[in-house]
């Protein structure tokens, strides 16, 4: 067996998405949102590591409402992509997917909305 055929696939799929997002960066000015981008290129300096977050209540009718989620099933699937967006982080990068230090700023979109969060980040990156 090679080295790489044994590394699990979801492994060289973050390596792989990892030098894409890396190469990307290096290239031009881009937002990228998830794939733990923040800790891919936490070793930079000209990046912005965002995290978007909002209350309950307006994350379940943001689903219901834009992604057509059932209302009755609106809880239990929050809670699974909550958990997947965890362990993808967690099992992937050095910080846990809530740590406060792996992000320079945290926006609250309940308050802010997400054209103002976008908008933030727009205005920031300028």
């Amino acid at each position: 067996m090679r080295g790489v055929d044994m590394i699990p696939p979801a492994d060289r799929l973050f390596i792989a998405e990892s030098e894409i997002i890396k190469e990307i960066a290096d290239r031009e000015k881009c937002i990228i949102i998830g794939r733990a981008a923040g800790s891919i290129l936490s070793d930079r300096d000209d990046c912005l590591r965002t995290f978007i977050y909002a209350d309950n209540e307006t994350r379940i009718e943001r689903a219901v409402k834009e992604y057509g989620i059932d209302a009755k099933e609106v809880n239990s699937v929050l809670k699974k992509y909550d958990k997947r967006r965890a362990n993808f982080y967690n099992s992937n990068c050095s910080l846990n997917w809530e740590d406060k230090s792996g992000y320079d700023i945290m926006l609250n979109s309940t308050t802010l909305g997400v054209d103002g969060c976008a908008d933030l980040i727009i205005t920031e990156l300028n």
